[in-house]
């Protein structure tokens, strides 16, 4: 009775403990066994969003989030943060890194299955020969220097006499000698190496480097957790028949499994079958830890065996890696850095062995894949890369450390040397191979080594001056229909047309994208299969094309592919049933507003603006305005101002080549603007240049007399050649003089839609050098009410379309709408207010042009 007495006392009192609160006088930064969450969220707080903020800062400099993780982990240690009185006591107790520890090994387990997922033996078949002699050299090479810098930090540092000396040299090398396959997957994707031949023979070698070096490193640990010779061979005899039993028996069984389930059809796994890939992990785990190897190679294992086909292992890592890479691996690496004291290397020595181990390890990897490279007929700048990208450490550098670390197989003090070591190499792998080898000197390798069809027959048939190739740009499934217009009315008996559809998919940091293939996600991608099928349809030959890259090289990507050919069509959607509801329903409230300003639509605008400050082709901004609803289709009327200039020479090029169609006629009118002499109102003079997001605007300069004489005769003679062909064509000539032409324009275009049972379509150049348009435009606003309180469709229209959510006072009507008037031009701008159901081409000439 006493002890059953004395056992309900001891419960009510520790769960008394557990849930005393902070009014009860409870500390959430007390270490309290039976209810651990409380200090534990604060310690994963302080760790997630500390490296994250150094993340967003790293990112600039192109640098990796395991950089970031291991540098808020060392600032929010011992060795910076450390240095405050009580600070490691009240924030990470050691009492509480077991928790910690807990949480970033069920991370890492899970990690290391996704990173067995990356592997694909099938790299390697196009380069073979070449990929192994570079893994080999770069893993032998490194693991003998390794082994001889080890034997100098065993004489200098080691003090446990229970380390053996063979286990330790053994351990240096294969840290020494181990490629980050993971960080190397995430560069050579990032950066589109893995389209070139250098980028395929280091993915290989590093296949190869790391399924090696985990090997290696299971057999230290072996070695390591066993007491004799032959207790080691036990371990690697059960390993290696562990490994057995996983390909030739539970892998056929997964397949056949995932067959009948249908998660092999690309549709993902079911439920069933991802809980059973997860309870293999654990349990290979499990197997792996209990024989005295740790438990991270049996996940590694067990990712090996995954099935690749039908997305199978990019589904399953889509499905699991946000709680690993949000909160378990900060964890982990975090953990590493609070247990790195830098504060341990503290003398001349120790500092010169940190420089040492540092060479070592960077350029016994690059001389040894340079080299090899070199000798496999790869040029100077090409194998001086494949050598770099080879040397990256990174993240599987940090986990190998932790296990020596947890092994005792290394100190502290070694373990924060080859800490350092790790942070360094892994700084400066991406921007030294960014320099060696930049992408205009890249050549890119092409599916089964050929150019397709298309390809050929759209370099072959090229003719300079014409526009017979285009680049058509998608981001979103809203851009199709937009696409497939112009597509429609590129149809032609007369003359060949040719379409490179460029496909933009954005790269984020999931490592789920780093398993991405370019040339698998061609033939999967939705868009491009609409738009490739409507193309064929239409006997037009097109190539398409799929980039994943981040988005801050959209504009890179476009201006890239635009150089081979004539025009480049970005579709811009105007969301004109948004805005109907959004006048019906009022305007909106000012949280809605703030969030407004930072939405995809105005990122969109911003990726407009600089792909016209950058691409050299002509570009053309396809301006949809369309509701989507039509009565019928009895063909489109092309209607087009010409001002004059390169942009409205190259407009009316596109008018002509639009008009080889039957069912398209046009209407060109020459406007010229009368010349006032009426002293303009203080608003039109005030018009402000403001640009929130710093980009630089894009108004043309100003033209000397001959520069203008030269552009009027070409304008003359592009109007002429226009008239000749204009009876064939269907094309109708006028000339309209006008104090107010952008008013005078939308009079006639109503007037055109009055008469003509046909679709609309309104082209024109982008022409930013006229003066007269940007006072005019000014004038345009007011006439619909925009400047005053009333509100009226076209006003909450335009409120839309430049994100202005209420009627503007004096003072915002400055500085309202500047980017998309900017990206647009006057001219579109006032026809986009004015002609609300109108769809509208804005074209800006080529820098040759």
């Amino acid at each position: 009775m006493p002890v059953l007495y004395s056992a309900i006392r001891d419960s009510v009192e520790l769960t008394k403990r557990a849930s005393e609160g902070v009014f009860q006088g409870g500390m959430p930064n007390e270490v309290n066994a039976s209810d651990p969450l409380a200090l534990f969220v604060i310690q994963a707080s302080f760790i997630i969003i500390f490296t994250r903020a150094i993340g967003y800062l790293l990112a600039k400099l192109k640098q990796p989030r395991v950089i970031a993780e291991i540098i808020g982990g060392i600032i929010l240690g011992p060795s910076i943060l450390g240095q405050i009185p009580n600070y490691m006591d009240d924030i990470f107790p050691d009492d509480s890194l077991p928790y910690l520890n807990l949480i970033g090994t069920l991370g890492i387990i899970l990690f290391l299955f996704i990173v067995g997922m990356e592997v694909d033996l099938n790299v390697m078949k196009r380069y073979a020969r070449s990929s192994i002699a570079i893994a080999t050299t770069t893993l032998v090479i490194p693991l003998g220097a390794g082994i001889a810098l080890g034997v100098g930090l065993w004489k200098e540092f080691n003090e446990n006499d229970d380390v053996i000396f063979s286990h330790f040299i053994l351990f240096i090398g294969v840290a020494i000698a181990i490629t980050a396959f993971p960080v190397l997957c995430r560069i050579l994707v990032e950066y589109k190496l893995t389209q070139t031949p250098v980028g395929t023979i280091a993915l290989s070698a590093g296949v190869i480097n790391d399924v090696v070096g985990w090997i290696l490193l299971a057999v230290i640990v072996a070695l390591v957790n066993s007491n004799g010779g032959i207790i080691t061979l036990y371990i690697l005899l059960v390993i290696l028949g562990w490994i057995l039993l996983l390909v030739f028996v539970v892998r056929p069984l997964f397949y056949m499994l995932a067959r009948r389930t249908g998660s092999l059809d690309g549709g993902g796994p079911t439920q069933f079958v991802t809980t059973l890939a997860l309870l293999l992990v654990f349990i290979s785990s499990f197997i792996t830890d209990i024989i005295g190897v740790h438990p991270i190679f049996g996940a590694f294992l067990v990712g090996l065996i995954m099935p690749k086909d039908g997305k199978f292992n990019i589904i399953v890592t889509e499905k699991i890696e946000d709680v690993v890479m949000i909160i378990f691996l900060p964890i982990y690496f975090g953990l590493t850095g609070i247990q790195t004291d830098l504060s341990l290397l503290n003398t001349g020595t120790i500092w010169g062995y940190t420089v040492l181990v540092i060479v070592v390890a960077f350029f016994s990897k690059l001389a040894s894949g340079a080299v090899t490279a070199k000798v496999c007929r790869f040029t100077f700048r090409e194998s001086l890369t494949i050598g770099t990208l080879m040397s990256c450490k990174g993240l599987v550098e940090i986990i190998v450390l932790n296990v020596g670390l947890q092994t005792a197989i290394i100190d502290k003090r070694v373990f924060s040397i080859m800490i350092f070591m790790a942070i360094v190499t892994t700084f400066i792998t991406t921007p030294l191979a960014l320099f060696i080898y930049p992408s205009k000197l890249r050549p890119h390798t092409a599916e089964d080594g050929k150019e397709g069809e298309d390809e050929k027959h759209r370099i072959s048939t090229g003719d300079k001056g014409q526009l017979q190739n285009y680049l058509m740009v998608m981001q979103k499934m809203e851009h199709v229909p937009t696409m497939l217009y112009f597509t429609h009315l590129l149809q032609s008996e007369k003359h060949q047309n040719h379409i490179d559809a460029l496909r933009l998919v954005e790269l984020t940091e999931r490592t789920s994208d780093s398993l991405r293939s370019e040339t698998q996600e061609i033939k999967s991608d939705p868009l491009l299969g609409i738009f490739t099928t409507f193309a064929h349809l239409r006997n037009i030959a097109v190539r398409p094309l799929l980039s994943l890259t981040l988005q801050d090289n959209f504009v890179n990507t476009v201006s890239e592919q635009g150089v081979e050919n004539d025009m480049v069509i970005v579709p811009w959607k105007s969301n004109r049933e948004a805005v109907e509801k959004e006048y019906q329903a009022g305007h909106q409230n000012p949280i809605d507003t703030i969030l407004n300003s930072q939405s995809s639509s105005q990122k969109y605008v911003q990726f407009v603006r600089k792909a016209l400050s950058q691409t050299k082709s002509s570009m053309a901004i396809f301006l949809d305005q369309t509701t989507g609803e039509t009565d019928s289709w009895d063909g489109t009327t092309l209607f087009m101002p010409f001002f004059g200039g390169t942009d409205d020479r190259v407009a009316l090029k596109l008018v002509e080549r639009l008009c080889n169609r039957s069912d398209v006629n046009a209407v060109v009118v020459r406007m010229k603007s009368e010349l006032e002499h009426t002293k303009s109102n203080e608003a039109m003079n005030n018009l402000t240049e403001y640009s929130p997001h710093g980009l630089p605007d894009t108004i043309y300069p100003e033209q000397n007399t001959e520069q203008v004489l030269e552009s009027e005769t070409a304008d003359d003679l592009a109007l002429m050649e226009c008239q000749k062909k204009a009876g064939t064509l269907g094309i109708e000539m006028k000339e309209c003089v006008s104090a107010k032409p952008l008013f005078e324009i939308t009079d006639i275009a109503n007037r055109i839609k009055e008469t003509s049972r046909k679709e609309i379509l309104v082209v024109c150049g982008r022409s930013r050098n006229n003066e007269n348009h940007r006072k005019e435009l000014i004038a345009v606003l007011e006439s619909e009410g925009i400047h005053t309180q009333a509100s009226s469709l076209a006003a909450n229209r335009f409120n839309h379309l430049f994100q202005v959510s209420a009627p503007p006072s004096p003072a915002i009507q400055q500085t309202m709408g500047q980017e998309e008037r900017k990206t647009l031009g006057e001219l579109a701008t006032a026809l986009s207010i004015k002609l609300v159901k109108n769809s509208i081409i804005i074209v800006q000439s080529g820098k040759s042009e």
